[in-house]
């Protein structure tokens, strides 16, 4: 293996395609399945997202998005110690409707079919939000679940 191959940067880089095209991949579903996207200029070109994301990186952190929500994009993207990625992971709460979470000022409407778990979208109201998941369990044979 050559040296850039084995540098952080380029594994942050290689990890951060896998979680959002690979289905296979393990957390897939909480990327791509939830429709996180790499931007063109980093998924066409690693030199690109090392030329960004470089020149405030240090050893030990790891790559991680501001907008939980949001695509890997210049402007979206910090290295990060593991402490602080916990503290920006998804705060959900309860919102008494079945298929939908609050995330901040935003309600998540999601559909889950075994193990598979289908991001529905980001709604500015919960009525929104349940008529995704509504919709969804019409299109997708669940409404008698």
């Amino acid at each position: 293996m050559s040296e850039r191959t084995e540098h952080p940067i380029y594994i942050a880089w290689r990890n951060m395609k896998g979680r959002c095209y690979n289905p296979s991949r393990y957390n897939y579903h909480k990327y791509g399945g939830r429709g996180i996207k790499v931007c063109e200029r980093w998924f066409n070109l690693y030199d690109n997202f090392y030329e960004d994301m470089f020149p405030t990186w240090k050893e030990g952190l790891q790559l991680d998005r501001i907008e939980n929500n949001g695509n890997y994009e210049p402007g979206n993207c910090r290295w990060s110690t593991r402490r602080e990625q916990q503290l920006n992971r998804n705060p959900y709460n309860k919102t008494g409707v079945k298929g939908v979470k609050k995330h901040y000022n935003r309600f998540i409407a999601e559909l889950h079919d075994g193990k598979i778990k289908r991001y529905l979208g980001s709604f500015k109201t919960i009525e929104e939000a349940n008529e995704a998941y509504q919709k969804a369990r019409k299109e997708y044979g669940q409404e008698n679940c």
